[in-house]
């Protein structure tokens, strides 16, 4: 835990994971994530295959953005299942954000079992010219 993972060649912007261990009764899965950097925006594309849509969770307070897709297992119905390679569980990842977003903007879209996040830069100070009174 704890391991840093540069987000830019430039080092700006720095996701970690949090500091803690996993301690649960449940199979906990890091999903893969890539992550991209544009001028306005950082895009983060989360592989959950199998996750239930109406149950993955995205929280963003404090700097940290947590996502968690429980992942139910596939029974067989009335089908013996031979063998089985893919458990129940969740999947579960955090990150801690070193530049600020804007969290009202940060959108998520689910699509073939991957979650697009996107979250905008926050504005900052814009510059501007301060116009000089003659008195």
């Amino acid at each position: 835990m704890g391991e840093t993972r540069p987000l830019s060649p430039t080092g700006r912007l720095d996701l970690r994971t949090a500091e803690g261990e996993l301690t649960r009764a449940e199979n906990v899965y890091e999903p893969a994530v890539d992550i991209y950097e544009t001028a306005e925006a950082i895009t983060l594309l989360v592989d959950i295959p199998g996750a239930d849509p109406a149950s993955v969770e995205v929280d963003f307070q404090d700097d940290r953005l947590r996502l968690r897709a429980p992942v139910p297992v596939h029974e067989g119905g009335t089908e013996t299942i031979l063998s089985r390679e893919f458990y129940p569980g969740v999947y579960q990842r955090e990150f801690v954000l070193q530049i600020p977003v804007s969290p009202d903007r940060i959108e998520a879209h689910l699509k073939d079992g991957v979650l697009r996040l996107v979250l905008p830069k926050a504005q900052g100070p814009q510059p501007r010219r301060i116009p000089v009174r003659l008195e």
